[in-house]
C-alpha cells in the first residue's frame, strides 16, 4: 500500500503511489542505542575501527580488479603506485570494497588498510569519515555517498585499457569531482 524509500525515485512504476522517504541519515538518527549497537555488532565495527578510519584526511576507495580478472596483479600494483604516489602515504588508509581480497600491506605497508567488509554508506552515517577531508577513486560509485564537503578525486576508467573494456567509459558520478589524470 506504501513504498518506503531513503531518497527520492521518479521510476514511472511510483506514479500516483504513497511514497515515503526517510533518509539513511534520518533512520539512523532516529534509531535507539540498543539498534545502533545490533547493527554495528553486526558489522563488527568497533570504536577502534572509527579511531582508525578517522585518524586519516584521505581514502581510497579499492576495487576487486584481480578478483573479477580485469587486471593482473602487477597491473594492478603499477596502477596503485602511480596513484598513491599523488598523495602523503602518512594520511591515506585503503577502504577496501567487499570482495576485494588484495594484499594491498605486501606491496604498501606504509599505508593503513582498513579491510572490514562494511560499505561505505554505513561508515558515513557513523562517523566514520570525519577527519576525511578526500576521498580518492578509480571509478567506485560510492564516492557519491559522501557529502559533498568531501573533495573526490575520480581517476576514471581510461586510466588503464582494460578496465576501459570492462566498464566502458559510461560512468556518471552524480556528484561534483577533481578528474584526475595520471
Amino acid at each position: 500500500t506504501a513504498f518506503y524509500l531513503t531518497e527520492e525515485n521518479h521510476t514511472p512504476i511510483l506514479e500516483n503511489k504513497v511514497i515515503f522517504i526517510n533518509s539513511f541519515q534520518e533512520l539512523w538518527q532516529k534509531s535507539s542505542e540498543k539498534k545502533k549497537n545490533f547493527i554495528l555488532n553486526l558489522f563488527d565495527v568497533t570504536d577502534d575501527d572509527i579511531k582508525t578510519l578517522n585518524s586519516k584526511q584521505i581514502m581510497f576507495l579499492s576495487q576487486p580488479f584481480t578478483q573479477d580478472n580485469v587486471l593482473k596483479e602487477e597491473e594492478y600494483v603499477s596502477l596503485l603506485r602511480s596513484i598513491f604516489n599523488h598523495y602523503d602515504y602518512h594520511q591515506l588508509i585503503i577502504k577496501t570494497h567487499p570482495r576485494d581480497t588484495f594484499n594491498y600491506k605486501r606491496y604498501f605497508p606504509e599505508i593503513a588498510v582498513f579491510e572490514k567488509k562494511i560499505n561505505m554508506q554505513l561508515l558515513i552515517l557513523i562517523g566514520g569519515n570525519s577527519m576525511l577531508r578526500k576521498a580518492v577513486t578509480i571509478c567506485s560509485s560510492s564516492v557519491n555517498d559522501f557529502p559533498e564537503a568531501i573533495e573526490v578525486d575520480w581517476i576514471g576508467t581510461g586510466v588503464h585499457p582494460a578496465l576501459q573494456n570492462y566498464f566502458g567509459n559510461e560512468i556518471i558520478l552524480s556528484r561534483s569531482y577533481n578528474k584526475i589524470t595520471l
